[in-house]
Order: C-alpha cells, then structure tokens, then sequence
C-alpha cells in the first residue's frame, strides 16, 4: 500500500498480543502463485514455495501462529497471531516472507531477477472475536468467490 493511502492506525504498535489479517500481492497482480480449479486452489512451484514460507512463520518467529491463510493465483491472504510481549512486528513478519519465497524461486529457477512482490501491504488488526471470525471465512471463501468472478471482493469486514 502507498504511502499516500497508507491506513495503519497511528501509534499502533502492530507487534504482539494481537492477531492481524494481511494480504499481500505479487508484483503488477501477476497469476503466478496457484490457479483456482473448481474453487480449489491448486498451486504453482512458486505457490509452493510461498505456502511452505508461511507454514514457516512460528519457527522463524516464535511465539508468532498463522492460523488461517490461502495463497491465491496473485496474492495472499493471512491471519496471524503475534504472542503478548513479543517484539515481533508484523511488518518483519511479511518481509521474511516475501524476502525467503523470493529468494527461493530464484534459487530453484522458477522466478528471475524482476521483483515477486508489490512493495508493501494491507492490514487490518483484529480486535475483536466477532471479527477474528469474519476473516477465517473470507480467506476459507475466497477461492470459491475467485472462480465465481468476485475475486477481488471487499476485506474491509
């Protein structure tokens, strides 16, 4: 997300005791990371590598769950939780991933020297359980929506 549209909550920590939904999107929303067939998402080697940097998150962070994601044809939908009393920022956890699904699609030959990932990010933190639910069933819901044509509905529950 740009700067000049950038919709963080001021003095907001964004690190642990809370649980945040994130997406973040190849670069120019390229269809690299999965197709969606029969609202099942069937992954590419690079959707592979992204799914395996993700179920990577409480090792690398401990502390940290993701408990609900889906990596789509040209983006990625998270819920994670960050541990209280954790300095773990959820904007050092999107990078790890970004930066080691990057470097290994690279690495295998399935992506070149262009970038993989738009810059930044969306987040939403989430405060409340009533929420928290909204957006396990967005992401468990979205490949389905995808196939119907409603790709690119609205998280903003």
């Amino acid at each position: 997300m740009s700067s000049s549209r950038q919709r963080r909550l001021r003095q907001f920590p964004y690190s642990g005791g809370y649980a945040y939904f994130a997406t973040f999107c190849t670069h120019n929303r390229a269809r690299i990371l999965s197709r969606i067939d029969r609202g099942m998402i069937r992954l590419t080697p690079i959707g592979t590598i992204t799914e395996q940097s993700l179920r990577s998150v409480s090792t690398w962070f401990p502390g940290t769950r993701l408990d609900e994601h889906a990596v789509m044809p040209d983006h990625v939908h998270m819920l994670l939780w960050i541990g209280d009393g954790l300095h773990v920022t959820l904007a050092r956890v999107v990078c790890r991933i970004k930066g080691w699904t990057s470097m290994q699609a690279r690495r295998s030959g399935h992506w070149g020297p262009s970038p993989l990932w738009q810059l930044s990010f969306h987040d939403k933190v989430v405060r409340h359980p009533a929420a928290f639910d909204r957006f396990r069933d967005y992401i468990r819901n979205n490949p389905a929506r995808w196939a119907s044509g409603g790709a690119r509905a609205s998280t903003d529950s």
